[in-house]
């Protein structure tokens, strides 16, 4: 009880202390006592009460321009006449903000989230009084990037930071993401981009700290004119030039016309244009790939998505083409290395995913910017492996698949190549994958309707129908003249072979599976094309528990004599 009534006196004082030093300067040294209680005591509410004191103080000292730690002279014509008597208390409350913005920083890295997040609010509310007094007001950055560099390189950076710097000020304000671009590209330079091995320990998590706020960063929509829809943090004066149209006008009826932001841009030098923020975008993000060490988990993520989020914001987004063609031959090598190799195992699926990562941005490369990459199918090709179908990453394998085989681009003879090497992988593929493949043979036949004579090609093996599917299935496989081995496309014979594959698929031993092979049964309908989220699961436990689960009508049909063994050599010559 002594605790608590100790811990109110204080909270009253600190009160008491704020309310006179904004009262009078005359207790200024009110600010030293406040600024103890933010760091010798362990007492949260005590520290956040402080910490508000100490922001309301100096944020009205810096609207009322007491003193200007950006060393611009912007005070008032009466301030400046009595400049000498002001001269040391104005370099006093310099120190003293330097002093409070270092503890802030300090409390920005606090493990107390209650704490954080107001010292987060506290240096934004300094850096915003500091760009609003300036004779040209624009953003300072004085603050922001010791607030961010401190954070970034602290050790509890967490999702409710993350989130409300976010939401209350990346998303909104555009200067501050533009500002913020540049201390993170500062941050990637001098912590990262290094070769210091005491650097070494701290690296990853730098580096993931520095992707989870480069990743919040948008490029802002653009109106009509071209003008990036903004709002500034610190708004600056808007300096409007007039079209040619409206200069011709104003000549004819000189100046009195009322004057409108109609057709007119803003050519004030501190405004964030879309060619200035889309370069400090690219900057950033080539200077965070370029770090060799980026932890695998977070260069994945980044490539699933850079075709979307990262590439479109560049002004040239060939600048990542080495990038991701080295990471997808380097992979692609990996993976058809001899997959027995036990120690190559975790290596192997490192790099399998990684390649799989950077097939969208090559693609998005060459179908948008006219990159040369001739091995790109190819490299493709050689990945359908009987290994690689039952790899982890063979559903996303195949969904990447149906979009890169969607253009029209692409030669005839590889696409009946990847049709039929997809119906024979289909075969001996999990059910799981099964039921990806079929999905893709069939959209591939709709995008490429010469494909369709596969189904029923008149140059496909003749053998007499026994009514046993594994009969035919043997006997179309050694008449088939696809080379399945053969890694050329052109020399494979995929066009004189047939998709007999579809006729022993409609008889797989998973009902769904059965259905699926006889949609190519049915004529070919753009309206009928699959959506991969719509498929059902498929795996054997799925279809355990759905039989499980179906009601069984009275009078199975039970064996009527009890069996000897499990398996008997009468069913399967050769079993003992």
């Amino acid at each position: 009880r002594m605790t608590d009534l100790q811990d109110t006196d204080i909270l009253g004082t600190i009160k008491r202390l704020k309310r006179q030093v904004l009262k009078s300067k005359e207790h200024l040294n009110d600010i030293l006592q406040l600024k103890e209680w933010t760091t010798k005591t362990h007492d949260d509410s005590i520290r956040f009460a402080a910490l508000n004191a100490l922001q309301a103080i100096f944020v009205q000292f810096l609207t009322a321009k007491d003193f200007n730690p950006l060393g611009e002279d912007s005070e008032p014509v009466q301030k400046k006449q009595k400049k000498e008597a002001l001269s040391q208390v104005r370099s006093w409350l310099n120190s003293q903000f330097e002093s409070v913005v270092n503890h802030f920083c300090d409390m920005v890295d606090d493990s107390e989230p209650g704490i954080q997040i107001p010292a987060l609010k506290a240096l934004l509310s300094f850096e915003e009084a500091l760009g609003k007094t300036r004779e040209n007001p624009r953003f300072s950055n004085f603050v922001l990037p010791r607030a961010i560099t401190r954070l970034v390189l602290g050790r509890h950076f967490n999702e409710h930071v993350l989130g409300a710097l976010t939401s209350e000020y990346i998303q909104p304000y555009h200067d501050i993401r533009f500002n913020l671009l540049f201390t993170l590209k500062s941050i990637i330079t001098e912590f990262l981009i290094v070769e210091a091995d005491e650097q070494h320990k701290n690296e990853a998590r730098i580096a993931e700290n520095v992707f989870l706020l480069l990743r919040t960063i948008k490029t802002p929509e653009l109106d009509e004119g071209k003008n990036i829809v903004i709002n500034y943090f610190v708004p600056i004066k808007v300096q409007q030039e007039d079209t040619q149209a409206e200069k011709e006008k104003d000549g004819k009826v000189g100046n009195k016309r009322k004057r409108t932001d109609v057709g007119k841009k803003n050519k004030n030098p501190h405004a964030i244009g879309e060619e200035k923020f889309k370069r400090a975008f690219q900057e950033a993000w080539v200077s965070f790939l370029s770090f060799s060490r980026i932890p695998d988990h977070v260069f994945c993520t980044i490539l699933r998505t850079i075709h979307v989020d990262v590439m479109p914001k560049f002004l040239n987004p060939v600048l990542l083409m080495d990038l991701l063609t080295d990471t997808y031959d380097k992979a692609e090598k990996l993976m058809t290395q001899d997959a027995e190799k036990p120690l190559m195992a975790k290596e192997r699926a490192q790099e399998e995913e990684k390649s799989l990562a950077a097939l969208n941005g090559i693609f998005y490369l060459m179908i948008y910017h006219n990159l040369e990459y001739p091995s790109f199918f190819p490299k493709l090709y050689r990945m359908m492996t009987p290994h690689f179908v039952h790899s982890k990453h063979a559903t996303q394998f195949f969904q990447l698949l149906s979009s890169f085989l969607k253009t029209p681009l692409i030669p005839a003879y590889m696409v009946y190549a990847f049709t039929k090497r997809m119906a024979r992988l289909a075969l001996i593929a999990p059910s799981t994958i099964t039921a990806i493949i079929i999905p893709v043979i069939y959209n591939t036949m709709i995008y490429h309707p010469s494909v369709q004579s596969l189904v029923h090609n008149v140059n496909k093996p003749k053998e007499k129908n026994t009514g046993n599917p594994l009969d035919l299935g043997a006997k179309a496989l050694d008449k088939d003249p696809f080379l399945f081995w053969e890694m050329d496309m052109r020399l494979c014979k995929a066009d004189e072979s047939s998709l007999w594959e579809l006729y022993a698929l409609g008889n797989h031993i998973v009902p769904s599976l059965r259905a699926l092979s006889k949609t190519f049964n049915n004529n070919f309908s753009s309206k009928n094309i699959f959506l991969f989220s719509e498929l059902e699961d498929v795996s054997y436990q799925a279809v355990f528990e759905k039989e499980m689960k179906r009601k069984v009508k009275a009078g199975v049909p039970l064996a009527f004599k009890e069996p000897s063994v499990l398996v008997s050599s009468e069913l399967y010559p050769g079993w003992q």
